[in-house]
């Protein structure tokens, strides 16, 4: 009977991701590339949070286009398919000596995480000034 517990307590977090991937794929290309900005902190701060682009980047990713997904988010093709694996149940098939590995691992993924984000920080201007001066030399 506790197994069963610990198995419904995940669902609703499963179904979320399920239909975050879901809205994704069904997302007008004019609405994920060009729509309004919804991040809070971009909002209040102008700065994007950790998992901003993770939509753009999940829809070009199940669009079939990769290179547009690592351009929106780096992380989003991993995180795609996590979110996947997770709705799928996939966790629960693992070992309990894998599953408790796996719980171990967050740490470390959320480290490489926030590491990326201020990599994107901090390389965000730069590249964008590399772009603008790559457009003027073409002229």
């Amino acid at each position: 009977m506790v197994a069963n517990d610990t198995r419904a307590a995940g669902e609703p977090t499963r179904w979320l991701a399920a239909l975050a991937i879901l809205g994704a794929s069904l997302l007008p290309a004019m609405v994920a590339e060009h729509g309004p900005v919804l991040c809070p902190l971009r909002l209040a701060t102008g700065l994007p949070c950790p998992a901003c682009g993770l939509t753009r980047s999940w829809r070009a990713a199940l669009h079939g286009r990769p290179g547009d997904s690592l351009r929106f988010h780096p992380l989003g093709i991993v995180a795609l398919g996590g979110a996947a694996a997770y709705a799928a149940g996939m966790d629960r098939r693992l070992e309990p000596g894998r599953r408790e590995r796996l719980a171990r691992g967050w740490p470390a993924f959320v480290a490489v995480w926030l590491g990326v984000w201020l990599v994107r920080l901090g390389a965000g201007p730069r590249l964008a000034m590399a772009a603008r001066g790559r457009r003027r030399d073409r002229g």
